[in-house]
Order: C-alpha cells, then sequence, then structure tokens
C-alpha cells in the first residue's frame, strides 16, 4: 500500500472510545442487526469518507517539507503511533523505496544509514496535543522497500524489508526518542533474512 498523506482520525479513535462502540455493536451483532459506526458519509474534500462522528487532517503530505528543510520522502506505508514526551504522540513511518523509485520521488536522507545507497527508512511525526504537526525527521534510514512493521510495547516500531536482494531483507528496531541511533541500522538476524510484510509483539 503506498499513500502520499498521513491522517490523524478523530472520533472513537482511543482505545477507550473504541471499546465504548464496540460494546453496543456486538450486542446488536447478537440480535442480527446491522453493526459498526454507520455508514460512511462523503467527504466534500473528496480526500477519505468516514463514518458520521468522525473527522481528519491531514498532518503532512508529500509536498512538504521535513523539519530540517529535506523533501517529505515517498510512498508512505506501515505507520504507528507511539507516546512521545509532554502529551505529544509520535507517528513512526515506513517509506516503501527502491532505488528505481527515484529520482521521481524523495529518498530517505538519513545521517547514519544502514546502507547509503538505499532509500528507504522510517520518518517520525511529532505531533502535539491540540494534533498539530510541530516536527518531523528521518528516524532510520538505508533500508529498501520498508512495507509494514510492528509496534513494540516498549515503545519503538520494527520495520520490515519487503525485500531479498544483497544484504537486505531484515528487520531494524527504531526508537523515535533517538532517531538513527545505532540499533535502527543493526539488523535484527534472528528474525531471519527473507522478505518480510510486518510482525507483531506478544507480550
Amino acid at each position: 500500500m503506498q499513500t502520499r498523506r498521513t491522517f490523524l482520525r478523530r472520533g472513537a479513535a482511543t482505545a477507550g472510545g473504541a471499546a465504548l462502540a464496540l460494546g453496543p455493536a456486538a450486542g446488536a451483532l447478537a440480535k442480527g442487526k446491522d453493526a459498526g459506526y454507520g455508514p460512511l458519509v462523503q467527504d466534500p474534500g473528496g480526500l477519505i469518507d468516514l463514518p458520521r462522528g468522525f473527522r481528519y487532517r491531514v498532518v503532512q503530505s508529500v509536498e512538504d517539507r521535513l523539519s530540517n528543510g529535506a523533501p517529505v520522502p515517498g510512498d508512505f506505508d506501515g505507520m504507528a503511533a507511539i507516546d512521545g514526551p509532554r502529551g505529544s504522540t509520535i507517528l513512526v513511518r515506513n517509506h516503501e523505496l527502491r532505488p528505481s523509485d527515484l529520482p521521481s520521488k524523495a529518498p530517505v536522507a538519513g545521517t547514519n544509514p544502514y546502507n547509503p545507497a538505499a532509500p528507504g527508512g522510517t520518518t517520525a511525526l511529532v505531533v502535539d496535543p491540540s494534533r498539530k504537526l510541530a516536527e518531523s525527521y528521518v528516524s532510520s534510514s538505508g533500508t529498501l522497500n520498508n512495507c509494514a512493521g510492528g509496534a513494540t510495547p516498549w515503545g519503538t516500531w520494527v520495520t520490515c524489508e519487503e525485500d531479498r536482494t544483497t544484504g537486505h531483507g531484515y528487520t531494524f528496531e527504531v526508537n523515535p526518542l533517538d532517531p538513527e541511533d545505532a540499533v535502527s541500522k543493526t539488523p535484527i538476524r534472528a528474525m531471519g533474512y527473507f522478505s518480510h510484510e510486518a510482525i507483531d509483539v506478544d507480550p
């Protein structure tokens, strides 16, 4: 999946809100009634249709710039929301890029890449408590075809290379609070060498 914008969805978007919304829905299912959040309402802006009571805000697009002025890399893919400092939320986002995507799409231009020739990686977006973008930056770089991944219970993101070319086909752990550290460029070899799609952690 490749998208050009990163969204925040408002409404029953918290774990508690979702749990409350699912309670009556489960009851309706048991009675054979339609369940869920209701029908989609057409978005006048033509971007994304949501159920009544939900709204979205585009926090960044590929036409934007990172906080350091670099272009926002292309091919957004897997993403997770992680608790940040002072009530913020950090969105860690994959970029499913290959060398053949260049130069029409901006690469992930990091300072501590796994492989300087590889254009993929992850960026992080710090969203403040008012749901506005406060900062965005590269959190890992030098990987290929970062498709999905998975969040960890300890507040990091494991990005997966959906690839198997020389030196690529691994997973990497990304800490958005310590971007581009040594861990972010160290393959997790114990998770195998193959074309990875996603991971999950069983606590």
